[in-house]
């Protein structure tokens, strides 16, 4: 307990760390040569065929807000994720790219089913730092009591378990100025920076015109974008490419849509990573920058995590990305009037900057490992 205590990777200044364990404490996985074929691959459903009797009523639409959020695994304590790089690795294949020099060989390791999704083991890392126990309750709370959320916006549903075209958008929201009801009536600020023109919530920033419904499941392309992760002072920015979103409709017992079991499933290129710390603020809002004594194992853990390619995968070049996952559920709310997100505490000195940092040296020799 006293060795794994000592490589723990904090984003808060005020916990201690030991250096050169930096990927030490991400979750092993046992390598199963022969489980090829019974990896299964993750995935969502396929789209259903257009039909005249599917779409016979497309004016359908609902607003949701996300009110559950999940960082490690699904309501049933599943892996989260999707087989992004359609790579069961070390489940019976191979890796779907080339790992940084000094990766240690489990990173690159699927989980179940081919799950990509390395980013549980940051947020280990951010619970331990922050000392809040489960993260995923301690965000939900914030959401539950207005503070922030992702907002989905479906139209042209018709209203049946499979629907071959609707449209979703989706939108960040920088919380309420009250505690929500959650009966559909609560309107949430949108952020203008989800929005095309910051004046009209009808101009969002994130849509996808050909999502689809199959056997009652919503699916739809997560393009570029963030999401924010807020609360009190907190803040963590997640930027994703190539991602999908899906989630289980239903109806509440007063008859209003809701999303369950939610999945948000993407890719954090390389950049972002060092964005996202670059973004991060803890209870008292403060920064993490170059200057803090644990920068060193920090940037190893970027350096050294990548285990996905932002594009579709080619084993002969290098890995990217981190692959990403989280999981959530929605409940109904009303989109609000668009409002400009609070200002941050302020962040790091250019010098100290981890974003200029990554873009000016790269990524140094690999730390020593233990």
């Amino acid at each position: 307990m006293r060795a794994w205590l000592a490589c723990l990777f904090v984003l808060a200044p005020t916990v201690g760390l030991a250096s050169s364990c930096a990927l030490d404490s991400f979750e092993k996985v046992e390598p199963t040569p022969d489980a090829g074929e019974a990896c299964g691959h993750a995935s969502v459903p396929e789209p259903p065929s257009p039909t005249p009797e599917n779409d016979a009523d497309p004016g359908e639409e609902f607003v949701v807000a996300l009110r559950v959020l999940r960082l490690k695994t699904d309501s049933q304590g599943v892996d989260l994720g999707l087989d992004l790089d359609r790579f069961c690795s070390c489940q019976g294949e191979g890796r779907s790219c080339v790992p940084p020099e000094g990766q240690p060989e489990e990173i690159s390791c699927d989980k179940s089913q081919g799950r990509d999704n390395q980013i549980p083991a940051l947020f280990n890392y951010v619970e331990l730092a922050l000392q809040k126990g489960d993260l995923s309750k301690y965000y939900t709370g914030f959401a539950e009591v207005g503070n922030w959320s992702v907002l989905f916006h479906v139209s042209g549903y018709n209203g049946q378990p499979n629907d071959a075209k609707v449209r979703v958008a989706w939108y960040g929201s920088p919380g309420t100025a009250f505690v929500p009801a959650w009966q559909g009536s609560d309107a949430w600020p949108i952020a203008t920076s989800a929005l095309l023109d910051p004046t009209n919530v009808s101009t969002p920033r994130y849509v996808d015109d050909f999502a689809y419904v199959a056997n009652g499941t919503l699916v739809l392309s997560a393009p570029a974008g963030g999401i924010e992760i807020a609360g009190g002072k907190t803040r963590l920015r997640i930027a994703l490419e190539t991602g999908t979103i899906s989630a289980r409709i239903e109806k509440d017992d007063q008859g209003r849509y809701v999303l369950r079991d939610g999945l948000i499933a993407g890719r954090i290129p390389q950049p972002e990573l060092f964005a996202m710390i670059a973004s991060y603020r803890d209870d008292d809002g403060n920064s993490f920058c170059t200057n803090n004594p644990f920068w060193g194992v920090t940037q190893d853990l970027f350096c050294r995590g990548l285990d996905i390619q932002t594009g579709p995968p080619e084993q002969n070049k290098p890995c990217n990305a981190v692959s990403f996952a989280a999981g959530f559920d929605a409940d109904p709310a009303m989109l609000g009037a668009p409002t400009p997100p609070a200002a941050d505490s302020p962040g790091c000195a250019p010098e100290f900057d981890p974003v200029a940092a990554f873009m000016t040296m790269g990524c140094t020799k690999p730390m020593p490992m233990p």
